[in-house]
């Protein structure tokens, strides 16, 4: 684990473990009740710390240097010993207590992606596969295990419903072991911020002359990336993959002169489209409209278009619409 993403509980933590228990003991002896559960607590979660991470956190503080073949082993064993030198009767009891009977918490699977899980523990025993699991929330759950073999997907959920009890001890140490295998799998610890994807959400919420605004600045600069983005865009013409039932849907919720206007200078399929799901008499006189309509500047087209594709959002997030959960 690096201790560049450290809290300063965890800091305080890996160096009082590095100082040893008899001056651990001491200092802890100087702190509140409060600060010492919440060092006992981050003692328990920082897992294993390489000698090269220990001495960049150390030479913070004191410009130490510890040997290569050094490291630091936080844990719920080393934790209570360390508790039973510092603390004596019922204060330590009570504090030994509390960090013994604490639900065991597999704190690793809060660090990495469903995908980065789903590597790691992927050739591991079924039963390893299920504890890690059980122990994500509901939704990343869901998300590696859609990412393992399907013929390992029945299996794990056969092996988490009949989990009962794990022992803590064992939690501790595949807990130890996760947190290693994550640092390796990703040194930087590092979470994705950059990408197409961000860029398309961002337009998305633009008005249409801004969100033009930008689009050709990008063009200019980089048209092959402009050109990515446009495609990944929620645009007008994502309409076309609306079923019949959606489309009907949607027309029942919208203006009809401002389709006609957001239509204007779209291809036929799209037209197309929205006329197969309207009377015979609507589809019609919006064709008669369309062929008779007046030139109209491009920004009043893509003023409607953006109305109702966010007409589209609104329903869709209602759970109106079935369609463009990945990009509402």
């Amino acid at each position: 684990m690096n201790p560049r993403h450290f809290t300063p509980y965890q800091k305080i933590a890996a160096l009082l473990l590095s100082f040893g228990q008899d001056i651990a003991a001491q200092v802890l002896k100087q702190m509140s009740k409060d600060e010492v559960k919440k060092i006992a607590k981050a003692m328990q979660d920082i897992g294993r710390i390489d000698n090269g991470h220990m001495n960049h956190l150390i030479n913070e503080f004191y410009e130490v240097l510890q040997n290569e073949d050094q490291h630091v082993q936080g844990g719920k064993r080393r934790t209570i010993e360390l508790l039973k030198k510092s603390f004596k009767g019922e204060e330590g009891e009570l504090l030994i207590e509390e960090i013994e009977q604490a639900s065991p918490q597999l704190e690793s699977v809060h660090l990495a992606s469903a995908e980065t899980l789903s590597n790691i523990i992927r050739n591991e025993h079924p039963q390893t596969i299920a504890i890690v699991v059980a122990f994500c929330d509901p939704v990343k759950a869901g998300q590696v295990i859609k990412l393992l073999p399907e013929s390992l997907q029945s299996e794990i959920f056969l092996r988490i419903a009949n989990l009962d009890t794990v022992a803590a001890e064992m939690v501790e140490e595949l807990d130890q072991t996760l947190k290693k295998q994550i640092e390796d799998h990703n040194p930087g610890n590092r979470s994705k911020v950059g990408g197409i994807e961000p860029i398309v959400a961002m337009l998305n919420k633009q008005d249409p002359d801004q969100r033009e605004v930008f689009l050709k600045g990008l063009e200019e600069r980089d048209p092959d990336l402009a050109n990515a983005v446009r495609e990944k865009m929620f645009t007008f013409a994502h309409l076309l993959s609306l079923s019949d039932r959606d489309m009907q849907t949607l027309l029942s919720h919208i203006n009809r002169n401002r389709l006609k206007i957001a239509l204007a200078g779209e291809g036929a399929k799209l037209v197309d489209k929205f006329m197969q799901n309207m009377s015979q008499r609507a589809a019609e006189t919006l064709r008669e409209e369309l062929e008779n309509r007046k030139k109209l500047r491009k920004s009043e087209v893509l003023e409607a278009q953006q109305e109702i594709l966010t007409k589209v959002k609104s329903l869709a997030e209602q759970g109106v619409l079935s369609l463009f959960d990945d990009m509402v």
